[in-house]
């Protein structure tokens, strides 16, 4: 017994031992090799491939991948072309290619093991879909005819990468996608057709796509998976695994046809008790402000990605809701409790945002004073048709202190909203609509007894009250009125055909403004940064204030003009008193048409103390005097009537004199009366200067009388004006 126990120690002894010495042979082999293999291995792809390899340093590393041998590849870079100034695609700081002991022996080099270890890809996707890493990739002509003496194969049985990113620019969609590669390890298994990999990892990803909206900047997360991919079929199949996000787990399953325009069948589902995963794909802004509310409940997501994506939109179908859910800010111990909402998003017959709709039904929440509930429904996500049903009694103080928006530093009072809006044409829309109406009123918002305080703006909106309605496709502000510091405001508005602005729709647009004010002090409305300076204006206060408008155009002549938009503005009355003039305007009316090719001032009215005044305005190619340098004249016609006007009253302004006083003396207390001034002519823009400009001017009539004298009729001329200021 002792003897057979003493051969069996000895054999393993001898085992061992031939073992360790085959290894050190391979080792010392490869040691004194390994410049060769890499040389041959650089040489060959460099010969055969338009891209260009090259590594700084090579060296043993004979436990790096243990139990394989491991050849240290260090500061790694493949350019595109093997031009001087060829930009770089890929760059590994260290990489630890990994051999078997038998292999080497037969001096056969299989690559069994690779880790790669901090180091970074570019690909870019240009304007006529060729990948840069493709075209680097491509056959030389030498390719055909080189054949390695010892080829460098590869038979990988795990990947292991650290801190590795990998960007990818589409010039074609305007599109960059970020993906860190922290942690990651996989292994696999070859089979006759198939491979086997078992997928394990931490990444963060982030994607921008030029003008919309970015979803994942810097998001994190990981995978857990297993997939086999069939050599044959061409087909990737995922088994059940795990993506974990930052705040929530999925679970997910499907497949990937590469041979058939990578169709995918993928699908997603998730059963929590918070809203973690939600909170997880918001934009980092978003999740943020989430995070700082408490949330329980019975939430649940699933989802399915299904059809081609190489060359087509795959369909994506979303579901999500939850039941019986809260809301606890952790700061203010406040909370929305009996939260509820059925949601789904899918994208529709053509899998775009042109035919995507989103639906969420069945809303309901109690806040801690009031209550909301309503239903959403968009389609369309490049010009949304929208359908919102939302009924909420809110305090404005539990608002403030359960939201805490930024935006938002204090609030009091309550606000009733009612909205109801629905752009879909369909019978039964029409019904559902029709039966939400109420007094005509569709939608409103009503204000009573609130007080807020923006933090941005240094003043509180006091005594906020009035209604915001949308009745039919007419915006009002019915008696919208607040206090801010000494100021005072009360407005009514109008706004027609609200839809066709929206979506830039073809439609008549009609406007109307009333306002009143007791004081308006503009230094104190505006911000202080604002309110320094030197314009006159700033400091003014303007008090008895009276304004009604009407402004009439076109969606198509809002959208699309140079200088002036096609309009019509309507002063139907307007009085007020500035703090420093001595005369107050009252009866101001007239009418004031605009385009790109005249202005058209109408019987403007105006009363200014004791003094009125009549104006008549038009003026061809207006825009010459907003166009630096342009040539050319704009011609003029201007007609001024006033029974009585007393130029001294307009020559001071805060008890300053507004001209020198050689020409106060000259106009002394002269009254003009019955005056009647019209004229033709042509001014040159380009020429305007401080000091004067070039113009020609017929005048057509001018009768006048100064105070008691007799009255001078029917004057005619010409007038002529220069740069050097020169009548």
């Amino acid at each position: 017994m002792k003897k057979t126990l003493r051969i069996i120690k000895i054999t393993v002894v001898l085992f061992i031992a031939l073992f360790i010495l085959v290894g050190l042979s391979a080792t010392a082999w490869m040691y004194f090799n390994h410049d060769k293999i890499y040389a041959s291995a650089i040489d060959e792809l460099n010969g055969t491939h338009v891209g260009m390899l090259k590594i700084g340093e090579v060296d043993i590393s004979p436990f790096e991948n243990f139990p394989y041998i491991s050849v240290g590849l260090h500061q790694i870079d493949f350019f595109a072309d093997k031009s001087a100034d060829a930009p770089r695609i890929l760059h590994v700081e260290d990489a630890y290619v990994g051999f078997d002991i038998w292999d080497i022996v037969r001096e056969q080099y299989i690559v069994k093991k690779l880790k790669i270890k901090d180091g970074y890809a570019k690909l870019v996707l240009d304007e006529n879909g060729e990948l840069n890493l493709n075209n680097a990739l491509a056959d030389t002509q030498q390719a055909v005819d080189t054949v390695p003496e010892k080829p460098v194969n590869f038979d990988l049985q795990a990947v292991d990468v650290l801190n590795f990113r990998i960007e990818e620019i589409n010039e074609q969609g305007n599109k960059y996608i970020n993906v860190v590669m922290e942690d990651v390890d996989a292994v696999f298994s070859n089979l006759s057709e198939f491979v086997r990999v078992t997928f394990k990892g931490d990444l963060e990803l982030t994607e921008y796509t030029a003008e919309k909206v970015t979803y994942f900047r810097e998001k994190p997360f990981s995978l857990d998976t297993r997939f086999t991919y069939d050599l044959v079929g061409e087909m990737l199949t995922i088994f059940p695994g795990k993506l974990i996000l930052e705040y929530g787990k999925l679970d997910f399953e499907g497949s990937i046809d590469f041979a058939n325009d990578l169709f995918l069948d993928l699908e997603f589902s998730g059963q929590k008790e918070n809203f973690d995963v939600f909170i997880s794909f918001a934009p980092n802004e978003v999740a943020e402000t989430l995070n700082k509310f408490r949330n329980e409940g019975d939430i649940f997501f699933k989802g399915t990605i299904f059809g081609k994506s190489a060359n087509a939109d795959p369909s994506i179908d979303l579901e999500l809701g939850c039941e019986n859910t809260f809301f606890f800010h952790k700061d203010e111990s406040k909370a929305v409790k009996n939260l509820a909402f059925s949601g789904r998003f899918h994208t529709g017959a053509d899998n775009s945002l042109e035919t995507s709709e989103f639906v969420l039904t069945n809303l309901y929440g109690i806040p801690e004073t009031g209550e909301f509930k309503g239903t959403f429904r968009v389609v369309n996500f490049v010009n949304p048709i929208v359908s919102v049903d939302f009924h909420a009694d809110l305090d404005l103080r539990n608002f403030q202190s359960f939201y805490d928006p930024d935006w938002l530093e204090d609030a009091e009072g309550n606000v009733k909203i009612d909205i109801t809006i629905n752009e879909f044409v369909d019978q039964d829309s029409v019904i559902h609509v029709a039966s939400k109406m109420e007094d005509g009123t569709l939608s409103r918002i009503e204000f009573y007894g609130a007080s807020v305080k923006l933090a941005d703006y240094r003043h509180r909106l006091e005594n906020l009250a009035g209604k915001i309605v949308l009745d039919g496709d007419n915006l009002l502000l019915e008696k919208l009125s607040c206090k801010v510091d000494e100021s005072d405001l009360l407005m009514t508005a109008s706004l027609g055909h609200l839809n066709a602005i929206a979506h830039k729709q073809s439609a008549i647009v009609d406007f109307t403004l009333h306002l009143e004010s007791n004081k308006i002090d503009i230094a104190s409305l505006l911000p202080p940064e604002m309110s320094r300076g030197k314009d006159a204006w700033k400091t003014e206060v303007i008090t008895d204030l009276f304004a009604d408008f009407d402004l009439n155009t076109t969606v198509d002549d809002i959208n699309n003009y140079r200088y002036f938009p096609k309009a019509r503005l309507d002063i139907r009355g307007f009085s007020g008193k500035l703090e420093g003039f001595n005369q107050p305007l009252h009866k101001v009316s007239g009418t004031i048409t605009t385009s790109d090719d005249q202005i058209f001032v109408d019987d403007l009215t105006a009363v200014v103390g004791d003094n009125d005044l009549h104006l008549q305005l038009l003026v061809d190619d207006p825009g010459l005097f907003f166009e630096k340098g342009a040539e050319g004249a704009s011609h003029m016609h201007a007609t001024i009537v006033s029974d009585r006007v007393n130029f001294k009253d307009f020559l001071f302004y805060r008890g300053e004199a507004l001209v020198d006083t050689a020409i106060q003396a000259e106009l002394g207390d002269e009254r003009i009366r019955d005056l009647h001034f019209e004229c033709d002519g042509l001014v040159h823009p380009s020429t305007i200067s401080p000091n004067g400009w070039l113009s020609y001017c017929e005048l057509e009539e001018l009768t006048v009388r100064l105070n008691d004298l007799p009255k001078l009729k029917n004057a005619r001329g010409k007038i002529r004006t220069d740069t050097t200021g020169c009548l």
